[in-house]
């Protein structure tokens, strides 16, 4: 059962989880399936974790997963330090980094979520009243004092992002308004003149463009093409004394996402509507309708976190000021690939 949980309920759950795994250890075979631990945030780029339990890779592999729903990926870091949780999955921000500077060793492992271009699945609309004035980006300096939106300060992903289209619309961080709106309440403030400028997700982005609440400007991979959305990572713990049980979870993990990738990509209308029922069982997007319609996140087909893409979160971050002693952290340290490179040997690695 997936079990929604807030950063407070964590520790009860795992608490618990943990001591029904210490009273059932000492009656374990060798060869019995072993339960893995993964926090997951229930959007469409954990669709590795859902494909992979729905069609039995991860049993295959002589894993059991124990998934549960975290209200952030931020939420995840300090329970995969401590390794209370084996696997997170979430968007790489200031707290991933300042955390290895730590000492915390935890380990970037495999890609979850990329804006891969035609998959970019952030939107930065316009509110519909100023289509008049504002045709192009660069149009957006007409206005005075423009107010745009970013779902969380404290150094996420989407600061760095709204500072490079600031820079590509030519306009001063000095001279714009900056609002916290979460995703969700984008097309509502747009559209009571709340925000002139707002950043999106699916498939809110394209609930708005339908319901005319919003105009499209940019898509994310317009401007900061193969950008990460989100990352899959091991705690040291999990690497450390289960290494092959980590090695199997990403086979299963891999096979799954090209599976996703597949149902996609390909032509076949069977295989996507069955996975389509799969992310709208286990994800925030019930709507089976809407994955005809909205962008979907991409992925690397053979697992791989994008490190260029990683090295230029940490700049934006370290010049927004979010990362504390820069100088302790060597991004590609963060970065493991040997498990992906494991399952894509196994599975057969692809060439883009």
């Amino acid at each position: 059962m997936i079990k929604k949980v807030t950063a407070r309920a964590a520790g009860l759950f795992i608490g618990a989880f943990l001591i029904l795994l210490a009273a059932t250890k000492p009656t374990l075979a060798a060869d019995v399936t072993q339960k893995v631990i993964i926090g997951t945030v229930a959007s469409i780029s954990d669709a590795g974790i859902y494909i992979g339990i729905a069609k039995g890779f991860f049993k295959e592999q002589g894993l059991e997963l124990e998934p549960a729903v975290f209200d952030s990926g931020s939420n995840q870091i300090g329970l995969l330090a401590a390794g209370k949780i084996d696997v997170a999955g979430g968007s790489p921000a200031a707290g991933t980094f300042n955390a290895f500077a730590q000492g915390i060793n935890l380990k970037i492992v495999a890609d979850k979520g990329t804006h891969t271009p035609g998959h970019g699945y952030i939107a930065y609309l316009l509110r519909k009243e100023l289509s008049a004035k504002v045709a192009r980006i660069e149009d957006l300096k007409k206005l005075e004092k423009p107010r745009f939106s970013i779902p969380a300060t404290g150094g996420a992903g989407a600061e760095a992002q709204l500072k490079t289209f600031l820079k590509i619309a030519g306009l001063d961080e000095k001279n714009v308004e900056t609002k916290i709106v979460p995703y969700p309440q984008v097309p509502a403030a747009l559209a009571s003149n709340g925000l002139d400028v707002g950043a999106a997700i699916e498939p809110y982005a394209t609930k708005a463009i339908d319901q005319g609440m919003g105009i499209k400007l940019m898509w994310i991979d317009d401007f900061r093409p193969n950008d990460i959305g989100g990352v899959l990572m091991y705690s040291e713990k999990f690497i450390k004394d289960r290494p092959q049980a980590a090695r199997q979870f990403m086979v299963a993990y891999l096979r799954a996402v090209r599976y996703y990738l597949s149902a996609f990509q390909g032509k076949d209308a069977a295989l996507k509507n069955e996975v389509i029922g799969i992310l709208a069982k286990n994800t925030t997007v019930k709507e089976t309708e809407l994955y005809e319609r909205m962008r979907v996140p991409g992925f690397d087909v053979n697992g791989r976190a994008n490190l260029a893409s990683l090295k230029m979160l940490f700049s934006d971050l370290v010049a927004l000021g979010y990362i504390q002693t820069p100088d302790k952290i060597k991004v590609e340290n963060l970065v493991d690939n040997s498990f992906v490179d494991y399952a894509a040997q196994k599975l057969g690695p692809v060439k883009k």
